[in-house]
């Protein structure tokens, strides 16, 4: 599962690529790690 961050400048929630590619863009800007979802509950879907 990817690991998401979320840049607390932008506040914008990026997957683990996109952040490090922001991050090398935005050198100042602060990313945080996000808790993995929680798993969602298997409903039957119709």
């Amino acid at each position: 599962m990817a690991i998401r961050y979320r840049c607390v400048n932008c506040n914008i929630v990026l997957s683990g690529e996109g952040a490090s590619r922001h991050y090398l863009a935005n050198p100042t800007h602060k990313l945080e790690k996000l808790p993995p979802p929680p798993k969602p509950v298997k409903s039957p879907t119709r």
